[in-house]
């Protein structure tokens, strides 16, 4: 699985949302016209690869990075949805996700705002970087 993937499996085994309904992933999601919560996920420009001594060029872990916006009519459901999901990922810790280990996946900020979609549904953003073995 890739890490888009496994972003997704954390939210939706924590019983966050529904792959496809609430939470999208990539740019390409087409996000649903109702109140929501919705989440959208796209993936960004982690940090450079963790190699071991002595076993180049292999890389020992990736550092991917994520962004998440939450989108909800509601303010305070945005909110909650973009706390729900963050504390979803620091609970990440030296554990596998889809057969794959992960030392953690970190929330680099808590959420903060990001003013109103288009369809005047309020947005909370925050962003990710995992830290994992090559898969």
């Amino acid at each position: 699985m890739s890490w888009g993937q496994d972003l997704v499996s954390v939210l939706v085994n924590g019983g966050y949302g529904t792959y496809n309904v609430d939470i999208g992933l990539s740019s390409n999601w087409s996000i649903p016209s109702g109140d929501g919560p919705l989440t959208s996920i796209i993936l960004t420009s982690g940090t450079g690869a963790v190699r071991t001594q002595n076993t180049a060029p292999q890389t020992a872990y990736r550092r991917p990075g994520a962004s998440l916006t939450i989108r909800a009519k509601s303010p305070s459901i945005a909110y909650a949805k973009a706390q729900e999901a963050y504390g979803l990922y620091c609970a990440v810790s030296n554990t596998f996700v889809n057969g794959v280990w992960y030392v953690e996946i970190r929330p680099l900020q808590e959420p903060f705002d990001m003013q109103v979609d288009e369809r005047n549904r309020q947005m909370y953003t925050f962003n990710v970087r995992g830290f994992k073995r090559p898969s």
